[in-house]
């Protein structure tokens, strides 16, 4: 009698199977290699009810289609698909399926009219319904060998997004493999973002640089908003309410972009480095509240996600329009520090960049490749932000100690100043005492009045002396001031009783360099003591009147000198000569003009150039 060997058994059954997959075409045979996509072997069906099981769909298979043959009506119908499928002996007898971002699935496994499993998931799902499910993307399935089966899937996807069906079969112990390695990969991402994190709080804290402060809101909510994106954010804080937790997706990355924007308005600042581009950031900042209102409404009440993260993409692209044309506007004005974080802003240019084509291009698939991309990106702009800033607080530190040694230099020069001052002021007021001690005992007239324009030129020089050291203003003298006090002091000694009316005027406070103060008051006390002397000899009511004007955009300070004398009359110019021998080389000394009349009393016209800086304040 012909008997059959075991192994002969296995490949009459293998021959069988292969008969079979000749003459349907469409089964799907699980072989548990490597991951199979379900797509190719499923048909499609679309209703609007929601009542519809999976037997009443068996009952209509006019309704199915293979995808991409007729147009799908509304993305939130219910879309049903059928999958045929064999497990072949190489294969385990437990498979996984997984798909991604679909918000409600249900699964029914079925030979025959036999329901052997069925399960419930999908992102929205709220944990306490799940059904025989891994994850909210991952159901596990037990299937007989070799017996020909139907997995019925139920899709209601409430994002409008088109329904992406890509759903996959493996063996389970591959699929916990490369689950376990993109596990690894996004945790080890997660702690690296979590301790640059712990970094820039750390650092705030030590030295309370408000850039830190930014630049942790930044680490922060973009490291939250990759979080969302993988999902791990709203199994942890949002298991039973998953669509709620998603609505703060969005609003996590608004956050992260208003802490990079807050960032660049206070590290660059821009405020007082160009008005413009601070108005235009403080736009944007206003557009991105604005812009998550409007999320929020949209994802709240109408679920669009769609049509949200189409906004949100549109506004991604004036952002990096005006970050790369600040960069290349401000480049050449940013010091070391600032450079860090403009390479910073370039990278994350580029990663928005690849992130916008891609949400553009894929829709909603772009969501699995988002956290890989998003978050290496944040890290690396993250490292150049906290660079730059590092760099910053060194510059500073260094800048500071700089300061103190200038400030222990500038306390000696202070104190050597003083001490220089005082010998000066002095010798002076020495000068001064011993020629007023002189002067009643000469009775020579001539040598009277050499002494006692001597002893004015001093006085000229102790009032001078005075007004440099007490100027608060580091680049000049105030004319008017000294010109008060010169009149006064050389009034003193040549008008004790105050019988010269003198009166000075002047619209504003013009200021000499310490350089023409000195030349400046003695052209003026030459003035004085020649009207004092020789102007009013016959005069009733003597008076002098001195103008003090800045002219010519401030590049021009005038004196004019006027007095009610005699003038310059024939019988003095004699008198008058070395007095007018010094005014003219002092003048010279000043590199002014100087013009003198003497009809009608005594006028002198005395024109100093200045630079506009050291003229007025």
């Amino acid at each position: 009698m012909f008997s059959v060997q075991p192994w002969s058994k296995t490949g009459l059954i293998l021959l069988l199977l292969l008969c079979w997959s000749e003459l349907f075409a469409d089964t799907l045979y699980v072989s548990g290699k490597t991951p199979q996509p379900l797509l190719p072997f499923m048909e499609l069906a679309e209703t609007a009810d929601s009542t519809a099981s999976w037997q009443s769909m068996k009952m209509q298979p006019a309704l199915f289609h293979a995808p991409g043959v007729q147009p799908l009506q509304e993305p939130d119908n219910y879309f049903w698909l059928r999958i045929p499928l064999v497990r072949l002996p190489q294969a385990g007898p437990e498979q996984l399926v997984s798909f991604s971002q679909l918000t409600f699935v249900d699964y029914y496994l079925c030979a025959g009219d036999s329901l052997l499993q069925s399960g419930k998931l999908g992102k929205f799902r709220p944990r306490a319904q799940w059904q025989n499910a891994d994850n909210r993307f991952r159901f596990r399935l037990q299937l007989p060998v070799n017996t020909p089966l139907t997995l019925w899937i139920r899709v209601h996807h409430t994002k409008q997004y088109v329904p992406r069906f890509d759903f996959t079969i493996s063996d389970r112990l591959l699929a916990d493999k490369q689950l376990l390695k993109r596990q690894r990969i996004e945790f080890l991402l997660m702690g690296g973002m979590a301790v640059l994190f712990l970094y820039a709080l750390l650092s705030f804290l030590v030295s309370r640089f408000r850039p830190y402060a930014w630049l942790m809101l930044f680490i922060g909510a973009m490291g939250l908003y990759t979080i969302s994106m993988s999902g791990y954010f709203i199994d942890w804080f949002f298991p039973q309410s998953p669509a709620t937790g998603w609505l703060f997706n969005i609003h996590l990355g608004h956050a992260g972009l208003v802490g990079m924007l807050l960032l660049i308005l206070d590290f660059w600042q821009l405020k007082q480095r160009s008005k413009r581009f601070y108005q235009l950031i403080s736009w944007l900042l206003g557009t991105l509240l604005l812009t998550s209102v409007v999320s929020w409404c949209l994802n709240y009440f109408w679920s669009n996600y769609n049509l949200m993260n189409t906004l949100n993409l549109l506004l991604c692209l004036p952002i990096i329009a005006l970050l790369l044309v600040m960069i290349v506007r401000l480049w050449k004005r940013l010091d070391k520090a600032q450079l860090f974080l403009a390479y910073g802003i370039l990278l994350f240019t580029v990663g928005g960049l690849v992130i916008t084509i891609c949400g553009f291009s894929l829709k909603e698939g772009s969501i699995a490749l988002l956290p890989y991309v998003y978050t290496t990106n944040i890290i690396l702009v993250a490292l150049f932000f906290s660079t730059g800033l590092k760099e910053k607080l060194r510059m500073v530190d260094l800048d500071r100690k700089q300061a103190l040694v200038l400030a222990e230099k500038n306390e000696r020069i202070t104190v050597l100043f003083n001490e220089v001052n005082h010998r000066v002021k002095n010798n002076l007021q020495m000068l001064y005492s011993l020629g007023d001690m002189q002067l009643p005992h000469v009775t020579d007239g001539v040598a009277r009045a050499f002494l006692e324009d001597n002893l004015a030129r001093i006085k000229t020089m102790m009032v001078v002396n005075r007004q440099l050291f007490q100027s608060e203003e580091v680049s000049g003298t105030g004319v008017l001031q000294l010109t008060r006090d010169l009149c006064h002091s050389i009034g003193a000694i040549y008008d004790p009783r105050r019988q010269v009316e003198v009166q000075v005027s002047g619209e504003q406070e013009a200021y000499l360099p310490a350089g023409h103060v000195l030349p400046f008051g003695l052209i003026l006390t030459e003035l004085l003591t020649n009207s004092y002397k020789h102007a009013f000899a016959d005069k009733s009511l003597p008076g002098i009147q001195i103008a003090v004007a800045v002219e010519n955009d401030h590049s021009l300070l005038s004196l004019t000198y006027a007095d009610n004398g005699v003038g310059m009359i024939s019988e003095l110019h004699n008198q008058y000569s070395l007095g007018l021998e010094l005014l003219r080389d002092l003048a010279y000394q000043l590199q002014a003009w100087l013009n003198m009349t003497g009809n009608n009393g005594f006028r002198c016209q005395l024109n100093i150039p200045l630079n506009n800086s050291e003229s007025t304040k």
